[in-house]
């Protein structure tokens, strides 16, 4: 059954093959199939969640019809004869003589592009053995991001369901339903963390494209790139089921198709820039503000082109909406608004200049954060003293998430998916905005622009998101938006004669630079490190499956396992959860599906905010046994009405039956 995630791959690699044939670009094919086949993906999940036919018989049949159509379509486009253009927009004829592609490779290879282009094989090929063999272990992934994906795949829809846990329910879904798409078809997680990676190595590309349009040299387009792929909250995230990438891919195929729509004015560049839109949209809320200065880009252009608006407008506003109704309608039923009730904790209650300058400067600080305790100090006192000069507060309740007693500090831990630093790309994206600003030439209108768009999208994220301690993974998206200005920097010219020494020299020490801020994250993920040693003792080829699940919370392993073990002994299969909205959901469905229990049916109970509660879409539910993982465990409780009896109890878990 594992083979079956291969279905979604394959589907992949024919999509991108046949607008290969029709682009004759290896790496505009990679935008165009990419945005295809995710758009698909998001309507046709929502067709069958419809009429609740999320099952492993209609995803088969689905993707078994689809690869079909695309096999048929590949070989009806296929051609001889013709090469690929590469991104200087040369082309790559297949009849060269073997020794001529041999000298021509070796040159590239001893190039400054080929040896950033070996450095960024060398991070993916790390980041994706990371993603196939550890299993997806990240705190959010256990709350809430897999945890979802198995009550779809319990309910047969995507509609929502009672839980604790709004996250569930209320953030954009559209980077689990790819997810969903491996899981279900595989039967396991195996293949999980593979679309953040796919998000991440797809990203790296549209990088180069947008560094090319924007007027790079080759040895621009493999600075650009590896400016992006080194980011060390990138290559810390490629290899778990996070969703930062996954957006940050989308607007980065929003850019590239935009500019390429400023060149070509077609209807199509402006509907896959649409599609992109919304599929970001609908996979992190984060894509609102990071994503709206290239809308209002895209709309004053249309505007001052004055032909075609009101068509492409209704285009446009069409596929960025199909990927969101259905969950602004869940939405809108459950909470009030189509984007659900989230941001009220998540969004600053406070603007203006004041609140821009604190929380410009917590953002701003927590990237120069090191493994060094008494730098970190100072840099965290050096802030609480500047602001506090200015007369404000560094905490503000309003300008944080979570409030106080949570404070603003610098983490030591700089291999954790979830706070580390970007230091080099911080200091990199600055110089190269400023350089655009202060350069002319011919290509400096669109550099230009798209640098404000850059400038924007970062003051609208600070103006709308409160300061949160996982602000850095959060900020990815910009980062990746930057990494194509790295390309227009002076060293990325194409030098003359007397200054290739100095121009190979310069790239070449940036190269180092990038990989040695790179390399503690490749190496030693705080949750997946391939060298023993850290915070969690031991490489992950150390460790089992199951142990590796709990690197995060190791102190679990032993309680649930206690349960899930006692649940298969006594026969129970209809058990209910009490959790808190924090707490670890996914191992338990994990480890019960492992263990054989049929038919299997887990649902939250005891809810005591009426807000939450829902009807269960698959009807009533009667639990046999109760996990409870939140507040006081007492030895009898009353749950849903009724007495409820405690089993077990260990410090973060009881068992309970209705049975004294």
């Amino acid at each position: 059954m594992l083979l079956g995630g291969l279905l979604p791959l394959t589907a992949l690699a024919l999509v991108v093959g046949i607008f290969c044939r029709r682009t004759r670009s290896i790496s505009e094919s990679i935008v165009l199939g990419g945005l295809s086949w995710a758009f698909a993906i998001a309507l046709a999940t929502e067709a069958l969640s419809y009429f609740h036919a999320i099952t492993f018989e209609f995803f088969l049949a689905c993707w078994t019809l689809a690869l079909a159509a695309l096999i048929l379509s590949l070989l009806g486009r296929f051609r001889r004869g013709r090469g690929l253009r590469d991104d200087s927009g040369s082309r790559q004829g297949y009849r060269l003589q073997p020794l001529r592609r041999m000298r021509r490779a070796a040159s590239v290879a001893a190039s400054p592009e080929g040896l950033m282009t070996a450095a960024i094989i060398l991070i993916g090929g790390v980041t994706l053995l990371l993603a196939l063999y550890s299993p997806p272990n990240s705190g959010d992934s256990q709350s809430y991001h897999l945890a979802r994906i198995e009550h779809w795949i319990q309910n047969r829809s995507l509609e929502f369901y009672l839980t604790s846990n709004t996250r569930q329910l209320m953030l954009p879904p559209f980077a689990e339903v790819l997810i969903l798409q491996f899981r279900l078809l595989s039967g396991g997680d195996r293949f999980d963390n593979l679309v953040q990676w796919l998000a991440g190595a797809g990203g790296v590309i549209v990088v180069g494209r947008i560094a090319l349009a924007l007027g790079a040299s080759r040895i621009g387009v493999a600075l650009a790139r590896l400016t992006a792929a080194s980011l060390p909250i990138g290559i810390l995230e490629s290899s778990s089921t996070q969703n930062d990438l996954v957006a940050g891919f989308f607007l980065l195929c929003m850019a590239e198709r935009l500019l390429a729509w400023r060149s070509s004015r077609s209807l199509r560049d402006a509907a896959f820039m649409a599609m992109a839109a919304g599929l970001a949209l609908a996979t992190k809320g984060t894509a609102y503000p990071i994503g709206a200065s290239f809308g209002i880009w895209f709309l004053l252009e249309l505007l001052a082109a004055r032909r075609q608006i009101l068509r492409s407008l209704l285009v446009c506003a069409l596929l960025v909406l199909l990927p969101n109704l259905p969950f602004y309608l869940r939405n809108l039923d459950y909470s009030g608004s189509p984007l659900g009730s989230f941001g009220q904790v998540t969004n600053n209650a406070r603007f203006g200049l004041g609140p821009l300058v604190v929380n410009g400067a917590r953002n701003l600080a927590v990237n120069l954060a090191t493994a060094d305790r008494p730098l970190n100090r100072r840099i965290t006192e050096a802030v609480y003293t500047g602001l506090s000069a200015l007369g404000l507060d560094t905490n503000a309740p309003d300008l944080s998430f979570p409030p106080p007693p949570y404070i603003f500090q610098l983490m030591a831990n700089q291999t954790n998916e979830t706070s580390a630093g970007n230091p080099v790309q911080l200091v990199i994206g600055i110089v190269s905005v400023l350089f655009v600003f202060v350069s002319a030439g011919k290509q400096s209108s669109p550099r230009r622009r798209y640098a404000l768009c850059v400038v924007v999208a970062t003051l609208t994220f600070l103006i709308v998101l409160r300061w949160q301690p996982w602000i850095t993974r959060l900020q990815l998206p910009i980062f990746a938006l930057c990494a194509p200005l790295a390309g227009c920097l002076p060293i990325a010219w194409r030098p003359g004669r007397w200054a290739r020494m100095l121009t190979t020299a310069s790239v070449g020490v940036l190269t180092l630079l990038l990989l040695y801020a790179a390399w503690p994250a490749l190496l030693s993920n705080l949750l997946r490190p391939l060298l023993p040693g850290g915070v969690h003792a031991g490489s992950i080829w150390a460790k089992s499956r199951e142990e590796a699940l709990f690197t995060a919370r190791p102190e679990l392993l032993s309680p649930y396992r206690a349960a899930m073990e006692y649940a298969v002994q006594h026969d129970h299969s209809q058990i209910g959860l009490v959790m808190g909205g924090d707490d670890w959901e996914y191992p338990l469905w994990h480890g019960l599906r492992a263990l054989g229990i049929a038919p299997l049916r887990v649902e939250h109970v005891g809810l005591s905010d009426t807000a939450l509660r829902r009807p269960y879409p698959l009807g009533p539910f009667s639990p046999t046994l109760i996990f409870a993982t939140a507040g006081a465990q007492p030895a009898q409780v009353t749950i849903d009405g009724h007495p409820w009896y405690r089993k077990l109890q260990f410090q973060l878990l009881a068992v309970y039956e209705r049975t004294p």
